[in-house]
């Protein structure tokens, strides 16, 4: 985060590092993890288009519920704007969803999650002040929250990574939509 800072002082390039880690080096290290097949998931980052984006992120998106960021629901790795934190959420789109829509699917989500110490179902992630992070946090139903100063191993990470993706597939399956009696 601390070269994310420096290269946001500079013209948007695909050259520079912090564009390489969030679009590319990091959702490349996702798609090798067993859990999360790519027949199923789309991994994808981003760090603004044209600028940079004051909230970078890293998506992990089931193909059967949303191709895009902009609408749906799906697991994704929020940066925040001071730096400090990195949250894992599971989230919606919200250049696309209605808010009263949002705000019943965050319900809906937030009902099938046990209450345990790692995994937060409140209003209380704080990504700053600009309008999108405001947008980001409305949109998010369930997260864990990091620390740049004291990051898990990699091997929690992916346990709390496998524990959301869990959580997102038990979401995904019960709002499939049902098939039609069979009245043959």
């Amino acid at each position: 985060m601390a070269i994310y800072e420096q290269e946001k002082r500079e013209k948007l390039s695909k050259e520079r590092r912090s564009f390489q880690l969030v679009t590319r080096a990091i959702p490349e290290a996702l798609k090798t993890l067993p859990f999360l097949p790519p027949d199923r998931y789309m991994v994808k980052g981003s760090v603004g288009q044209g600028v940079w984006t004051d909230v970078p992120w890293v998506a992990v998106m089931d193909q059967e519920v949303t191709d895009s960021t902009q609408r749906g629901y799906y697991i994704v790795y929020l940066f925040s704007e001071d730096r400090r934190r990195l949250y894992l959420t599971l989230a919606q789109g919200v250049t696309e969803t209605p808010r009263d829509e949002m705000e019943r699917v965050k319900r809906d989500i937030r009902q099938l999650i046990p209450a345990e110490e790692r995994v937060r179902t409140d209003d209380d992630i704080r990504l700053g002040e600009s309008k999108r992070a405001k947008d980001y946090e409305r949109s998010v139903a369930a997260y864990i929250a990091y620390s740049f100063d004291d990051l898990p191993s990699d091997e929690q990470l992916a346990r709390d990574l496998k524990t959301m993706i869990g959580y997102y597939r038990q979401y995904v399956e019960r709002t499939e939509p049902m098939a039609p009696p069979d009245f043959l």
